[in-house]
């Protein structure tokens, strides 16, 4: 039977008040359809599923297209309500989470309908953030105490007026003072044996820097390895929810870090990443680690299981899925030539601008480069703009006793003074504008550089870099721009999109193109 426009309102209405973002959003119902209010609220979904840009598109055009503002206000501060919530669901304050719960309903839906909602939203929540035997005890009271069939209504006769900016007020006042709080809380509890991990997640969240604070306790806290495990497994989570799907592998992998010495304590968390590994789509990395439990007795679930083995048959019958990115060229090219090319008396010095970010396959450059020059003798250096991304690369140099350097500047600025002769260069910082980039990203460049990211400023950027090297670049040298291409009319495209042209008019050859990415030299 086809649906209606009728139905789908009724569909996105329910989904809203339950707090089914993910359903709601899911919704068969385009930004350019007529359904406003359908587009109202999945606007607020994907505010709720942390898509902050897609989420202020939807609303542009649910207003634009003559949906009533004063009713979106209601709904905007709703979502906010919900938001603190939430945040009081992590802190594990059940009686500050309802209230705010209950906030965000009164001013959208009747007096009657408040009860069932509250604690559909509050199950809804916790299995969000992993609080599965918590959501499962209230469902079941739910399921005794409750009519759990009533249909949602829809913005009712008997809201009432709220005053919009005192309510903003309120809000933030609340988060100023949970922020305030759970840093205290967390001071307080710090040595202690049973920490509540929940109060330090919620700490990083609500950071103004948000990567600032989780370097502070994955990197120089005195958190127990257990604690930092269950740290980066709560992030993962909270990024999946968001659907930042990079930043949720990167903290899964990143957890395997700080695995138990114990192996039946290294077998259970294993299991715990691969499950939120599959969640993630990531077969071919739970694969790899599923491999690892060999010796261990079997405990995956049958559909888990099942995922597997499928998974690793499409590995055997086709090609490897994933590729790694450009700096294989460079990578492979040196492995295979570096001891023909390698001059007696010469110390060789290899730069990377752009040092890696997430802790993901098919990328890692920084550790590769690091290793790689560790094992001939070379001089390795990797620039990036964001102090994250220096720290956690020095990190890993520290722990891993490799002989490299990670600098913060614009890679432009650090190449125009640096005063020595570079032999080999692996040019992948300013991102391309491919339109999938998450908040959390867009907000470094909106820290570091001033604005979000722009595709202009990535051509610039990286030619800018090119102009440099026509100086500084040793004449056997070798330059490789990741994020390179040709289109179908053979320009190029994304990061090199002006830097390749220019080299190549400058008396550079092409050495080999893969992977997205060109490898070049000096014409001989």
């Amino acid at each position: 039977m086809e649906t209606t426009g009728t139905d789908m309102l009724q569909y996105a209405i329910s989904y809203w008040e339950v707090a089914d973002w993910e359903n709601l959003y899911s919704l068969p119902i385009k930004i350019d359809s007529s359904e406003t209010q359908i587009i109202a609220l999945k606007a607020i979904a994907l505010y709720q599923l942390g898509q902050l840009d897609l989420g202020r598109q939807w609303a542009k055009k649910a207003l634009d297209n003559g949906f009533d503002k004063h009713v979106f206000g209601k709904v905007l501060l709703s979502s906010l309500y919900h938001t603190v919530g939430k945040a009081f669901l992590v802190l594990n304050k059940q009686e500050k989470s309802t209230s705010n719960f209950k906030l965000a309903c009164e001013l959208t839906v009747s007096q009657e309908k408040i009860g069932t909602l509250l604690e559909f939203r509050t199950i809804k929540e916790m299995i969000r953030l992993n609080m599965l035997n918590r959501s499962i005890n209230l469902l079941e009271d739910l399921i005794i105490s409750k009519n759990s069939e009533k249909t949602p209504s829809y913005i009712s006769s008997q809201q009432f007026e709220q005053n919009a900016h005192k309510a903003i007020l309120d809000i933030r006042e609340e988060l100023r003072n949970l922020k305030y709080n759970t840093s205290i809380n967390h001071k307080n509890s710090i040595d202690k044996d049973n920490r509540d991990i929940s109060n330090v997640v919620l700490t990083c969240l609500t950071a103004d820097d948000f990567l600032l604070e989780v370097d502070k306790y994955l990197l120089g806290s005195t958190l127990s390895h257990s604690d930092k495990f269950n740290l980066c497994l709560h992030l993962a989570l909270e990024m999946k929810s968001r659907n930042d799907l990079m930043m949720a592998q990167h903290f899964a992998n990143t957890a395997l870090e700080f695995l138990s010495e114990i192996p039946k304590k290294e077998y259970d968390q294993k299991i715990e990443i691969i499950s939120l590994l599959l969640s993630l789509g990531r077969e071919l990395e739970a694969i790899g680690l599923a491999l690892s439990l060999i010796n261990y007795r079997k405990k995956l679930d049958d559909e888990q299981e099942k995922k597997l083995l499928s998974s690793a048959k499409n590995i055997i019958l086709k090609k490897q899925e994933s590729k790694v990115h450009g700096h294989d060229l460079l990578l492979k090219y040196l492995e295979q030539n570096f001891s023909q090319i390698k001059q007696e008396n010469k110390k060789y010095v290899l730069i990377e601008i752009g040092t890696t970010r997430e802790n993901v396959s098919g990328q890692g450059s920084t550790g590769i480069f690091a290793k790689l020059c560790h094992t001939h003798d070379i001089d390795f250096i990797t620039v990036d703009m964001d102090e994250h991304n220096t720290r956690t690369a020095n990190d890993y140099f520290s722990k891993h006793k490799l002989r490299a350097k990670a600098l913060t500047s614009k890679g432009e600025d650090f190449l125009a003074n640096y005063e020595q002769e570079i032999d080999f260069i692996f040019l992948d910082a300013y991102d391309f504008d491919h339109g999938g980039h998450s908040e959390l990203r867009q907000s470094r460049y909106q820290k570091f550089l001033g604005s979000r990211i722009d595709e202009i400023a990535c051509h610039e950027m990286h030619l800018i870099c090119a102009r440099h090297l026509l100086t500084k670049l040793a004449p056997d040298g070798l330059i490789c721009l990741d994020d390179t291409w040709q289109d179908d009319q053979k320009n190029w495209v994304a990061k090199g999109t002006l830097a390749t042209p220019f080299l190549l008019q400058n008396g550079f050859s092409i050495i080999e193109q893969r992977n997205r990415a060109v490898l070049l030299k000096r014409n001989a």
